[in-house]
């Protein structure tokens, strides 16, 4: 593969990371602030965010745009961040949802699922002691992979581009 080929490629890698990571906060801060029905209908929504749920928001809102930055930027080291951070965000994701679903969940789990989320959408169906990752989470969780796959594929194609110029 000729270098210009290598770059093209790693620039359509960065374009998808840059717009995946944009996709994602903001995605995450509508859910976060709208009331959006049955798609984040949460008890409590209707109360006062503390500050605490406010930074947390704002946090897991606002850092994958940061990281959309580091990545129009070139920034590498903060790049790496990004990526590490959105991996172990979809790791606690598919611990926290994946797993109850596919392998059951206890009997507290399912009191605090059923009071939490019983008046969300799903797109998987819920059985037994096997409750299903809520809409709002799944297309999240969706989003999350995304930006995994192409943070990981926009960082490796730069190193692969980098180590084809310095070979030529």
């Amino acid at each position: 593969m000729s270098s210009a080929l290598r770059s093209e490629t790693a620039s359509r890698w960065f374009s998808w990371a840059i717009a995946s990571q944009l996709c994602l906060g903001i995605y995450f801060e509508l859910c976060a602030w709208v009331p959006l029905g049955a798609w984040n209908d949460q008890p409590g929504r209707a109360e006062l965010t503390t500050l605490g749920e406010a930074l947390f928001n704002l946090f897991f809102g606002l850092a994958p745009i940061l990281s959309g930055l580091a990545f129009l930027k070139r920034i590498r080291p903060l790049m790496w961040l990004g990526l590490v951070f959105h991996a172990v965000w979809l790791a606690l994701q598919f611990l926290g949802w994946w797993v109850p679903y596919l392998f059951g969940a206890s009997p507290q789990h399912m009191e605090m699922y059923n009071r939490v989320f019983g008046r969300t959408y799903n797109f998987l169906p819920s059985f037994e002691n096997h409750p299903a990752p809520d809409a709002m989470h799944f297309v999240l969780q969706v989003l999350l992979v995304s930006v995994v796959v192409s943070c990981a594929g926009a960082l490796l194609r730069r190193r692969e581009a980098r180590l084809s110029m310095g070979s030529t």
